[in-house]
């Protein structure tokens, strides 16, 4: 529960006495954070239950589901998600063809994932279109 404060999701989770402590260096800021946890159980179960009812209540699965559904409800439907602007097409330059084709490393689970997602968008995309030509 002792975490340096940079600029990044950080912030978001460790809430500064509520599910961790936040120190603005590696030295004797962190060495201090550390210690007042040894020397104090009770402070130190009380962040990490801070912490755990934090992700159960803000990112627990139902709400995780929502935010999803939401972001791809808000793709199909060319609204306005989280204030940008989503392109019905990107125009990207050709594929260069001397080195199209050269890696042949076995994708990661996450770049499966995510081209499935990718997929699932141009599947809905394609049948929002269907529909609109059929009126």
């Amino acid at each position: 529960p002792v975490c340096l404060k940079i600029r990044s999701g950080i912030p978001e989770l460790v809430r500064q006495e509520e599910t961790g402590i936040l120190v603005t260096d590696r030295g004797e800021n962190f060495v201090n954070a550390v210690k007042s946890l040894k020397n104090n159980p009770e402070f130190w179960k009380s962040l990490s239950e801070g912490a755990r009812k934090m992700i159960r209540d803000e990112y627990g699965p139902e709400i995780t589901v929502d935010s999803w559904r939401t972001m791809f409800e808000a793709l199909a439907t060319q609204q306005n998600y989280l204030g940008l602007n989503i392109q019905r097409r990107i125009k990207l330059p050709p594929v260069n063809k001397s080195i199209q084709g050269g890696d042949f490393r076995k994708q990661s689970f996450i770049k499966y994932i995510f081209l499935q997602i990718i997929r699932i968008i141009k599947f809905i995309m394609r049948n929002i279109n269907v529909v609109h030509i059929k009126k």
